[in-house]
């Protein structure tokens, strides 16, 4: 989000996240075709991916899955409600993650919250 006098405006172009931060991101992960990603963290052994997009919803739950299995997961169901969204993903027999997609503070808006099984962590 951007800040405007003081207040932040979620409707302004969303920041991206600090090239450090986005270095935390899992080898092959990229949303360029997908969002502005806002914040990348580690939490132990997730990686938890915070992102932004105007993409249709149908169409952004299959560049969220196409993007995590460039990754190296693999797609484990989709639940698309319409209004929002939950991509799951696995690694292995292991459940890996989920993609939660659900309508942002201005029209059009999509909030992504991305948690993955960081694959690194247990090497």
């Amino acid at each position: 989000m951007v800040e405007r006098r003081g207040l932040l405006d979620p409707c302004l172009v969303p920041e991206a996240a600090p090239a450090m931060q986005s270095a935390l991101m899992p080898d092959g992960l990229s949303f360029d075709q997908v969002g502005t990603v806002t914040s990348v963290t580690k939490d132990g052994s997730n990686v938890n991916v915070q992102a932004v997009s105007t993409t249709p919803l149908d169409e952004l739950t299959v560049q969220i899955q196409d993007a995590v299995t460039a990754a190296g997961y693999r797609p484990a169901g989709m639940d698309n409600e319409g209004d929002e969204a939950e991509v799951f993903f696995q690694t292995g027999t292991l459940a890996a993650g989920q993609a939660r997609v659900e309508e942002g503070d201005c029209e059009g808006q999509w909030d992504i919250d991305l948690v993955l099984l960081d694959r690194d962590a247990e090497r």
